[in-house]
């Protein structure tokens, strides 16, 4: 017995080097070098690679992102566009404050009264509330109070304090809430596309220069070139993804 032991005594270690052999003999691959243009271009890809997508759609949906970026149609993205991409994202932010004072004025003579804006709002207090996860219906108490915070938060556009709302107060009032909304957070991926893609630094990003950055990207996902996207191409190009938003993710720290 004890000769028995001896001889399996120095086979035990060899079955658990065998074990863990390709443990240790496999390293993880490095990540994909990207430049922020093309982690741009392959985070504004997703959702478009996918098993059997052509890259012809991919680069199609990928032009358009230039197109709709240049606002004034001048064929290049300068600082101008970026004022007008800002400018629309606030034009889109007045629209619901407006929006609702238009349809306060039951009249339609172009004057908010805090009446109106009670009758307005008289359905949204109707609903029921929860106590914990059951629904019951307000008491009068409960509808009192939650008008009373409706009509407080509506006629804080009533600048003079007549109890009046006018076009001009509400328009005020919406630009003044955009401008809070603008100062605590602008649209930064709008201002990042042309200084990333600007090649030659002379302000304009030109569709060639983005182009150039898009065909770089196309040519890593469709690695064997039949222009087609395969599943393992979308295995591929998870790695990509995860470096392109790590990147970004860097980026963003040092701002």
């Amino acid at each position: 017995m004890r000769i028995a032991r001896l001889r399996w005594l120095p086979v035990v270690p060899v079955i658990i080097a065998l074990g863990f052999a390709p443990a240790f003999g496999q390293a993880e691959s490095p990540a994909p070098t990207l430049s922020p243009a093309e982690a741009w271009v392959i985070t504004h890809s997703l959702g478009q690679v996918r098993p059997g997508n052509s890259m012809s759609d991919l680069r199609h949906h990928l032009e358009a992102r230039f197109l709709s970026a240049d606002l004034d149609g001048s064929g290049g993205i300068t600082q101008k566009d970026i004022e007008f991409s800002q400018q629309l994202a606030d034009a889109h932010r007045r629209v619901g404050t407006i929006s609702s004072w238009v349809l306060w004025d039951l009249d339609g003579d172009g004057r908010v009264t805090r009446e109106e804006v009670v009758i307005a709002n008289g359905r949204r207090t109707a609903g029921p509330v929860r106590i914990g996860s059951i629904p019951v219906l307000p008491t009068p108490a409960q509808r009192k109070e939650a008008m009373d915070r409706l009509v407080a938060k509506a006629m804080e556009a009533d600048g003079d304090g007549d109890g009046i709302i006018t076009f001009a107060e509400i328009l005020n009032h919406a630009n003044t809430r955009v401008g809070e909304i603008t100062a605590r957070s602008l649209d930064r991926r709008s201002s990042e596309f042309p200084s990333i893609f600007d090649a030659n630094g002379d302000g304009t990003t030109e569709r060639a220069e983005y182009m150039a950055v898009v065909e770089r990207v196309l040519s890593r996902i469709d690695s064997d070139g039949d222009g087609t996207i395969s599943v393992q191409e979308v295995e591929a190009h998870k790695a990509l993804r995860k470096a392109a938003q790590d990147l970004q993710r860097q980026q963003r720290s040092f701002r």
